[in-house]
């Protein structure tokens, strides 16, 4: 079975995220604008990394067999990144236009991040059970295996001289 890119790929837009929300976190507590520059730069970089995972989803849910219940997971993995994307890429420009008119403001974005790296999260968990049932259905598919009898073979027919 083929080795995919997308649980490597889905684990670094959520850690992104995780940092967009404790650098809010972070300006909330200390209201020092690092803490917003540091969440809005990790918001940015969540949501190109989200749509490069969401980019290899799609691609590895069409590569599953139709009518399964691998494919079935791994469309609704991609409908909820697709919501992660939405929530999170709405995160990002709140905190961008916000920056831009120094009107900083942190619960909106801060909302919208939480629901979005849940969201991510729960497309984790389906991307989970997509691999698991993929594997699956190769192990089904490949069993049962033909078993080979190696039968001994028999003695030569005449003694073998030996020395000593």
């Amino acid at each position: 079975m083929r080795r995919t890119i997308h649980p490597m790929a889905i684990a670094v837009p959520f850690v992104a995220f995780i940092a967009t929300i404790v650098a809010l976190v972070g300006h909330v507590i200390t209201r020092d604008a690092a803490w917003y520059e540091a969440a809005l730069i990790a918001g940015v970089t969540g949501v190109a990394t989200t749509l490069f995972a969401f980019t290899i989803g799609l691609v590895d849910a069409e590569n599953q067999a139709a009518g399964t219940q691998a494919r079935e997971a791994g469309i609704r993995q991609l409908a909820f990144e697709a919501l992660a994307l939405v929530l999170l890429a709405t995160s990002a420009t709140l905190m961008f236009v916000r920056y831009e008119r120094h009107a900083v403001a942190d619960a909106a974005p801060l909302a919208l991040a939480i629901l979005g790296s849940a969201s991510l999260g729960i497309a984790g968990w389906y991307g989970r059970a997509l691999l698991r049932l993929a594997r699956l259905a190769h192990a089904i598919v490949q069993y049962p295996v033909r078993h080979v009898v190696v039968t001994p073979r028999a003695p030569h027919p005449r003694p073998v001289p030996t020395i000593g």
